[in-house]
């Protein structure tokens, strides 16, 4: 199997976990990290231990500072130190997937920013309906070599997979999520907001965007599923408190015996409680005992999960999703980034005189190229067969061609073998 050369932008909660995960796939290569304004020497230190998660990081980490590299067992990773993802040299280190884990290029827009062929956001996009949305478990089949995509949120990944074995039979869902604390939480009172109370003294109510990526994500349940948040004092691992309500009755037995285990989603059978579930990789675990029949047709539920180290397993899997479709598939043009690169177009302008059919077929194409703003688009083509230079010269084509792209087209008279040479009449 091909291995897959990565990058990981941000190495805060998710960051961290979602690095030492990949360190163990065999078939990814972590080529490098950019890690704004850190200490490059404290990174032993911080990815050998860890508060909620222990000591993942089982290899020898040395760091060549001098040289801004780290290794970490098989990996030789640099170290990027910016805050500007145009500044990011991936490619120079043979990087083709990005791991956004900063939470900040959360529209397609700011990701393209990224000069990498293929960006995974570790959030849901801001720009929902332009940056697609994936949920392994529940809609990752869907994908089809996107460039640019989100893999929702840590909630999202929990409540949508056990919804989407159901979603045929549902009429209604509702939902609390009992979320353990973030980094947007306060340790004291900060303001008269509730949510920058502190959070080591309160459960503080909270907002969640769930029932409007599951809007996205299954669309047969669109305005079916509502829901909210509730902050509480420890450091991970979260739960959903959730109703559903079916369209025919149906049993607690018959639900659960309805439901098929897979990587995604589990049935938990024990008497467990939050901590438990630390380190878990199945991002839904539907705990069986506190499962309970409501109304003949309605059942309460609670579903367990990790926001941080499950969450970061869905990365993973969407990841190599996002490889294995797009290394098995013919690429097209709309699958490369173009931007400031020197684009070679093969065309086939040899029309008969006065009719432009074929570079009217070319648009498109040619559109689709300066929209992504190359440095430099190059157009070859033959007219006829020339006996001498000056026989069918291409340069016929420059007045149609900036007619038709709007903007103006210079000729290469000695061809590639000159190409500063741009003149405006032919020779």
């Amino acid at each position: 199997m091909v291995s897959i050369n990565v990058g990981i932008n941000g190495l805060g909660r998710i960051g961290k976990c979602v690095l030492l995960q990949l360190l163990e796939e065999e078939t990814i290569n972590v080529k490098a990290l950019n890690i704004p304004g850190f200490k490059k020497e404290s990174l032993q230190n911080y990815l050998s231990y860890d508060t909620n998660h222990g000591s993942k990081c089982k290899y020898n980490i040395t760091c060549s500072l001098e040289e801004n590299y780290i290794t970490i067992g098989r990996h030789h990773i640099r170290l990027f130190d910016t805050y500007y993802a145009n500044e990011l040299e991936w490619k120079n280190e043979g990087i083709t997937h990005v791991l956004d884990c900063t939470g900040v290029y959360l529209t397609s827009e700011k990701a393209s920013q990224h000069d990498v062929d293929y960006v995974l956001m570790s959030a849901p996009p801001k720009d929902l309906g332009i940056t697609p949305m994936f949920c392994p478990g529940v809609n990752d089949t869907d994908y089809a070599g996107e460039r640019i995509v989100s893999v929702a949120s840590c909630t999202t990944n929990c409540l949508a997979p056990f919804l989407k074995k159901l979603a045929d039979k549902l009429e209604a869902v509702n939902f609390i999520t009992v979320h353990a604390a973030t980094s947007t939480q306060s340790l004291v009172d900060t303001s008269d907001q509730r949510k920058h109370r502190s959070i080591w003294n309160n459960m503080i109510p909270y907002t969640t965007g769930a029932s409007k990526t599951i809007d996205y994500l299954i669309p047969q349940l669109q305005g079916k599923v509502k829901g909210t948040s509730l902050r509480v004092p420890i450091s991970t691992v979260s739960m959903i408190d959730v109703n559903v309500t079916f369209k025919e009755p149906i049993t607690k037995e018959e639900l659960l015996a309805e439901l098929q285990e897979d990587d995604v989603f589990k049935i938990n059978d024990n008497e467990t409680v939050s901590s438990d579930f630390m380190g878990t990789t199945s991002p839904s675990i539907l705990d069986k005992p506190c499962t309970m029949q409501l109304t003949d047709n309605s059942i309460k539920t609670t579903l367990w999960y990790d926001n941080e180290w499950s969450f970061c397993a869905q990365m993973v899997r969407m990841l190599k999703k996002m490889h294995q479709t797009t290394s098995s598939k013919e690429l097209s043009i709309v699958d490369v980034s173009l931007k400031d690169k020197t684009v070679f177009v093969r065309c086939d302008f040899n029309c008969p005189e006065d009719d432009y059919f074929r570079i009217m077929c070319a648009l498109p194409t040619l559109n689709h190229i300066l929209k992504q703003k190359p440095k430099k688009m190059i157009l070859a083509t033959h007219y006829g067969r020339p006996v001498n230079d000056n026989d069918y010269s291409t340069f016929c084509f420059i007045p149609i061609l900036e007619k038709l792209l709007k903007q103006e087209v210079l000729f290469l008279k000695e061809g590639l073998t000159a190409t500063e040479d741009l003149i405006k009449e032919p020779g």
